[in-house]
């Protein structure tokens, strides 16, 4: 199982967040930072040469030889670079979101969402392809008034926004447009009182 999660990591399939040691700001670990091996600052350094001047070794930087999936799964930091060339490398604690984890393995109940993502994080490409076109929306949301009214308790705006978000057909305020756009007979009449005051 780790070498599977591993490389949904390395691949992207799998989209991580870290904490960043210095501030705890949530930021986003890209694929190339489970893939580029690292050192430690406190790891030793190599010796690979002579200075006559100095006379003293040459001393070279540690081999990079930690894994960051290794690291992670130790509760380590572990250095973050951001998406561009010669971008900041910041030291972060990777975390996976239990929501993210569970649609990953195919779950059908996913937990909730976390409350806060990383500026930037990325859409899910699944999420883009599932969205539905206007037009789809509404004939969606048709056949749900539809098969309501079919068993007798038409379909209340709530309803059809429940049933359209959890199949990622559209976002909230879309399902409510479409909602009030339906015949009157389609729709749970509207038991508000309205204001008593004088027109």
């Amino acid at each position: 199982m780790g070498t599977v999660l591993r490389e949904a990591l390395e691949c992207g399939e799998l989209h991580a967040a870290a904490v960043r040691t210095s501030d705890g700001h949530l930021i986003t670990i890209p694929p190339a930072s489970w893939r580029r091996p690292f050192a430690r600052p406190e790891d030793p350094s190599r010796e690979t040469g002579w200075n006559d001047y100095w006379k003293r070794p040459v001393r070279a930087p540690a081999e990079a030889a930690r894994e960051a999936f290794a690291e992670a799964l130790a509760g380590r930091s572990i250095p973050v670079s951001m998406a561009a060339p010669r971008a900041a490398v910041y030291w972060a604690v990777p975390i996976i979101a239990q929501s993210d984890l569970a649609r990953w393995l195919g779950s059908g109940d996913l937990p909730a969402e976390p409350l806060e993502r990383p500026d930037g994080w990325p859409q899910r490409s699944e999420d883009l392809a599932a969205r539905a076109s206007e037009e789809q929306l509404y004939w969606f949301v048709v056949g749900y008034a539809v098969r309501a009214c079919e068993t007798g308790k038409p379909a209340t705006r709530d309803d059809v926004r429940v049933a359209a978000t959890r199949e990622n057909v559209a976002g909230a305020r879309d399902v409510e447009k479409a909602h009030a756009n339906l015949p009157d007979r389609l729709k749970n009449p509207n038991r508000s009182k309205g204001s008593n005051r004088p027109k």
